[in-house]
């Protein structure tokens, strides 16, 4: 395995993306009434998901030699959105929320520096994001009708 590679897959950027997943999924969402919470919900798994299909994408050995910067970037932003996710779960005010989603642009902007390979399928995951998205508003929706 090649330095890129190692530290790309031993990054603690990919333990912060499973905790922002996690902490996203344990957010119960039958319980919130507020639609504009909903809605910020929703497209923050979105994005999570986008984000957690896209780096499947990245060939480390094809980026800059020293991506160190750049990885530390996007795992801060991604410490950011823990963050406002707990302090969510805590407070239940859409600030949090809308504080995610602003960090959560911010990966999706470093997102663009890495290069990637072109998968032969991708729309299983694009499915995959945008059939998630659209359950949960639903449902979501649904439950305050």
């Amino acid at each position: 395995m090649s330095k890129w590679v190692n530290k790309f897959q031993t990054h603690a950027f990919n333990q912060s993306l499973e905790e922002v997943t996690t902490t996203l999924e344990s957010i119960d969402i039958s319980s919130i009434t507020d639609e504009n919470i909903l809605i910020e919900i929703s497209r923050l798994k979105k994005v999570t998901q986008y984000i957690t299909e896209y780096i499947k994408f990245i060939e480390p050995d094809l980026n800059i030699t020293n991506i160190d910067n750049t990885l530390k970037s996007f795992n801060d932003k991604l410490t950011q959105i823990k963050i406002s996710l707990n302090q969510f779960l805590g407070n239940s005010s859409i600030s949090y929320i809308q504080q995610a989603n602003s960090h959560i642009d911010g990966c999706l902007t470093q997102l663009k520096t890495f290069h990637t390979i072109l998968p032969k399928v991708s729309n299983r995951s694009l499915t995959s994001m945008l059939t998630s998205y659209n359950n949960t508003l639903i449902s979501s929706l649904k439950k305050l009708i």
